[in-house]
């Protein structure tokens, strides 16, 4: 488990908040980490100002959403407000990594080589969808190899950008798959397994 302090870039037209992590044992490895979370604080930032033009603020925030048994999972939004425009434009990532190596996780490196766990967790999406009659405002067929995620003690949150799927309401809509019903498909000796 690594120790969290919260840090702020307050340079207008930025006002972000950004975790620094310590206690870790080799301190290259904590060094690297930090480098990474800062590195993806200023990439939301710099994806922002192409996405909104005529900005005039962006407000950036994180959430810890996992910190125990080696894993660390960060959670970032940046909120912008521009010129001319009725409302902001939120826009989110997240960073998995492992805390005893350095190593960033994307979603393939938590299943099973050849294991069907796009259209598994496809599959629970779209039944969140329905169950909670979320208007969609284009049709959802499937997750990709890349898809942006963060993991939680109790799963893995699947989250889409704003007007990816939904109307501008939902904001950043999300979606929990839980560990329990992903077991077949993970790496036996894997990080996952760890939490549970």
């Amino acid at each position: 488990m690594a120790a969290i302090t919260r840090k702020k870039i307050g340079r207008w037209p930025l006002d972000l908040s950004y975790p620094e992590i310590g206690g870790l044992k080799d301190l290259e490895i904590q060094k690297s980490i930090n480098e990474l979370i800062l590195k993806k604080s200023y990439d939301l930032v710099e994806n922002q100002k192409k996405r909104s033009r005529n900005f005039m603020q962006i407000r950036g925030a994180y959430e810890v959403k996992l910190n125990k048994r080696g894993l660390l999972s960060i959670y970032f939004t940046n909120y912008v407000f521009s010129k001319g425009t009725a409302r902001g434009l939120t826009l989110a990532d997240s960073l998995t990594v492992d805390l005893d190596t350095g190593k960033v996780y994307n979603l393939k490196d938590f299943f099973q080589e050849g294991s069907n766990y796009i259209q598994r967790l496809s599959i629970r999406i779209k039944h969140q969808i329905r169950v909670g009659k979320i208007q969609l405002i284009t049709d959802f067929h499937t997750i990709h190899s890349d898809q942006q995620f963060y993991l939680t003690n109790q799963g893995i949150v699947i989250y889409f950008q704003t007007y990816a799927y939904t109307p501008y309401y939902y904001g950043i809509p999300q979606f929990t798959i839980l560990y329990r019903d992903m077991i077949d498909l993970m790496i036996a000796d894997g990080p996952l397994p760890r939490l549970f």
